[in-house]
């Protein structure tokens, strides 16, 4: 992209969003906090396929629709920003937020041990480019997002 934009004079601005959480997910997408949600609303037990020290973070999806929106209308062009969370949890934090979040005993079986010697793998995005250039925040905590999408999840099976 930034390529055309200086070799063409294409107007690009560009957001690389990392993981999401919020309504409207499919819950069979087979990712950590979904499989959680889809697997905890059935209550059955939540299974952490690794050893659980992966870290991420999580942005509520009308926060990313709120980033999307302010770098495609005052970003400069062909800039480039990280749109997500700092918020970094460990994804077997996350399923035990995920159990007090549907306020119910829930196992959660973790599948490996982890290696005391390895450094968890880590995915969060450095976001301060668009917090300093463009005012980009992380209006809504993780706790706060997934008790709104536990809570809209729980709306639409009813």
């Amino acid at each position: 992209c930034t390529l055309y934009c200086s070799h063409f004079g294409v107007p690009v601005r560009i957001a690389r969003p990392f993981t999401f959480i919020g309504p409207y997910q499919d819950l069979d997408s087979g990712f950590a906090v979904t499989d959680f949600l889809r697997d905890g609303l059935r209550g059955c037990p939540l299974r952490v396929w690794g050893d659980g020290t992966t870290i991420r973070s999580y942005y509520y999806a009308a926060d990313c629709v709120v980033a999307l929106l302010k770098v495609l209308l005052e970003a400069p062009i062909g800039r480039c920003y990280n749109v997500g969370s700092d918020e970094a949890l460990s994804i077997l934090a996350v399923a035990h937020k995920v159990v007090a979040a549907l306020g119910v005993p829930l196992e959660i079986i973790v599948a490996q041990q982890p290696d005391p010697g390895a450094l968890p793998a880590r995915y969060t995005p450095d976001i301060s480019r668009g917090q300093h250039e463009l005012g980009l925040k992380v209006w809504t905590d993780f706790d706060d997002a997934l008790r709104r999408t536990v809570d809209w999840f729980r709306q639409m099976s009813r």
